[in-house]
């Protein structure tokens, strides 16, 4: 009987080591996907830093352009 109880003991043991061996897994997945959005996300980030540079940049010299324009009208 103790020799059973020992088995059984032992055979839950090994399936929730299999059990925690698979999550683990998904955890190591999940945390590689994880950091590759954070990169994602980063470069996205750095991207639109950029854009709106650009378009105050633009926003500058078509106003210069505007003002150019009116000044050769006159």
């Amino acid at each position: 009987m103790e020799n059973q109880i020992l088995q059984a003991i032992k055979e839950l043991q090994d399936q929730m080591n299999e059990g925690f061996n698979g999550l683990n897994t998904r955890i190591d997945k999940l945390e590689n996907r994880m950091g590759r959005l954070e990169e994602g996300q980063q470069d996205i980030h750095e991207q639109l830093e950029l854009l709106v540079e650009e378009h105050w940049q633009n926003k500058t010299d078509i106003r210069k352009l505007k003002k150019t324009i009116r000044l050769a009208q006159d």
